[in-house]
């Protein structure tokens, strides 16, 4: 192994100790509710959607 390659492995531990855990993906929506369309309410027999 030469000087260059020991260095090499070296930095690469330094780098992956440094470096904090990142989360995970999330599933949340972030969708409000304006931006919901409104539910339809078939009891009454009235509907309201805002185009």
């Amino acid at each position: 192994m030469s000087l260059c390659e020991e260095k090499e492995e070296k930095d690469v531990v330094h780098d992956q100790n440094k470096r904090a855990a990142s989360p995970g993906p999330s599933c949340v929506s972030m969708r409000s509710d304006g931006s919901m369309p409104e539910h339809r309410n078939f009891s009454t027999g009235s509907v309201n959607i805002n185009p």
